[in-house]
């Protein structure tokens, strides 16, 4: 009769097939890359496995059956993967299920059930596999007289179980990267392979994801493992480490690699694909297209997006302007580039905190960073905690702390930015000396100056004036009339300069004050009733009544 090939697959219930690496405790276990690579392609040796399709669940080899019958009822059950192969073993017992502790095959007492039979029946003419590791994690495929089985494995998770698995390990992964230099991609991409997405008995039992031998903290499972010593597969027991959770797994993982110098090219590595080459050419694992089987793993899943984080690349577009703000407050010191790829060569002007810059459009990089494409031409950082969206009117207001102002009106200051009559605090004159602590910004982008007090008042410079550090010693709200103590000049101009000195006042000179002006830097002058400029210094004139 013409035998057809069917795929046969292990999953959680009946024999789990996880992809276990040849990672070892000692290197008396360690197989060289080249030669696993040669083997693993052409060995077919005489393994018992089991099969599942979509709609029926095949539990007990008749094969191993029939061997614990010929070996005093002594049965034991391989679970084979593309490199290392696990195992449980157990007296009187052929199977133990993953998902539950129930016992698959039952004692010659005890009456089995019409699915028990059906299984038995099934497995009887099924022949010995051959492992082809080529078809991927899970896909097995054996020559039979029996129908297809199943043409994929049934041990896939779902969508909403690869992603439960994702969330619980990224993570981990992405700390992998910034403590040991293990990409993501790769070690995410490991995790589901090596622990059948978590459902493998080592990753269940022993939270054991990446199928590391040796003990961890002394804490251990033995398991049987086939292996490929001197030319054959042998089931050999070996310690594998046991973790307290995948957290720890998944530490172990980077610090394996680290402390394994074969693996140094691997560490660092950005390029997933060549992350993926390197680890497989250190002897991690013998399957030929394990390289092969991780990318498709990482792009599938856009693991990627995972490196991006972990570099910081990864981009929060709510964390940028990605609609014209048209006109921004600069929040810190920033350069502005020649082009949307930001490099030390290509700056061209730097903007200091308080600069307004006005936007002429939104652009991206290529990796979709938005940066402001300022008037000029030259580009600029989007990011809101560089950048503010501010008034059309930004201009006319202090957006740099101008430190000490003179009131130039009657005003109140408020205890929030947000003015209104209920929040009211106290009221300053024209003339009124006003210490600033900051610069901040209502919801809408206008200014407010926040006094040393915590209250706030307004920044527009028709209201305030910066002033000099020194103006509580100059009169600034007119006195009217004054009394010369010291001999001094009047000048044409508020600059006083020994050209436009115009009259020289004696000591006791009386002089009428029209109002009080300030120069370009903030120092207050007397402006006279005759047009000319006095100093408002207290030390030299003083009110008169």
């Amino acid at each position: 009769m013409k035998k057809n090939k069917m795929l046969l697959v292990l999953m959680s219930g009946v024999l789990t097939f996880t992809a276990m690496p040849s990672v070892y405790a000692s290197n008396s276990y360690e197989t060289v890359t080249s030669e696993k690579s040669k083997t693993i392609q052409n060995n077919s040796s005489s393994l018992s496995e089991s099969a599942l399709n979509d709609s029926e669940q095949i539990e007990t080899d008749a094969n191993t059956a029939n061997t614990a019958n010929t070996a005093n009822s002594e049965t034991t059950s391989s679970a084979i993967s593309d490199d290392d192969t696990t195992v449980n073993t157990s007296d009187n017992e052929t199977i133990t299920s993953e998902s539950s502790n129930e016992t698959t095959e039952k004692s010659s007492s005890e009456e089995k059930t019409p699915q028990e039979k059906a299984v038995e029946e099934t497995l009887a003419n099924l022949p010995k596999m051959e492992l082809r590791p080529d078809l991927g994690p899970g896909y097995y495929q054996v020559e039979s007289e029996s129908k297809t089985r199943s043409k994929r494995s049934l041990a896939a998770p779902t969508m909403s179980n690869t992603e439960l698995f994702l969330s619980k390990i990224k993570a981990g992964a992405i700390s992998g990267w910034k403590k040991y230099k293990v990409l993501p991609s790769l070690t995410g991409a490991q995790a589901a392979l090596e622990s059948g997405w978590g459902s493998s008995g080592l990753s269940l039992s022993a939270n054991n994801l990446f199928g590391i031998k040796g003990r961890y903290n002394g804490q251990f499972e033995l398991w049987p493992t086939l292996e490929f010593i001197n030319g054959q597969w042998v089931t050999v027991n070996a310690e594998f480490r046991k973790y307290p959770s995948w957290k720890e797994s998944m530490e172990d993982h980077g610090k394996f690699l680290v402390e394994n110098p074969r693996y140094y090219k691997v560490l660092g590595e950005k390029d997933y694909i060549k992350a993926t080459n390197e680890i497989w050419l250190a002897g991690y694992a013998t399957d030929p297209d394990y390289p092969g089987k991780l990318q498709r793993t990482i792009t599938y899943n856009n693991l990627t997006a995972w490196d991006k984080e972990a570099f910081g690349d990864n981009i929060n577009l709510e964390d940028y302007y990605t609609v014209n703000p048209k006109i921004v407050v600069a929040l810190k010191d920033e350069w502005s580039h020649t082009s949307v790829n930001f490099t030390e060569k290509n700056k061209v002007k730097k903007y200091t905190a308080g600069s307004i810059l006005k936007v002429k459009a939104i652009k991206y990089t290529a990796n979709g960073s938005p940066r402001m494409q300022l008037e000029d031409g030259n580009y600029y950082t989007g990011h809101r905690i560089n950048v503010l969206q501010t008034i059309g009117t930004a201009a006319k207001y202090y957006t740099v702390n101008p430190k000490i102002v003179v009131a130039l009106k009657d005003e109140w200051s408020h205890t929030s930015v947000n003015f209104t009559e209920k929040n009211k605090v106290k009221k300053y004159t024209a003339g009124s000396i006003l210490k600033v602590k900051a610069i901040k910004y209502t919801a809408n982008g206008s200014p407010r100056m926040q006094l040393e007090d915590g209250n706030y008042y307004t920044g527009h410079r028709i209201n305030v004036l910066q002033t000099i550090g020194t103006a509580a010693k100059y009169y600034t709200v007119n006195p009217k009339k004054v009394k010369v103590l010291k001999e001094d000049w009047s000048h044409k101009s508020v600059d006083f300069t020994g050209k436009n000195r115009v009259e020289k006042y004696k000591v006791g000179s009386i002089l009428k004050v029209k109002r009080i002006v300030y120069t370009s830097n903030g120092s207050p002058r007397m402006e006279l009733s005759n047009g000319r400029f006095y100093t408002g210094h207290k030390t030299n004139v003083v009110k008169y009544n």
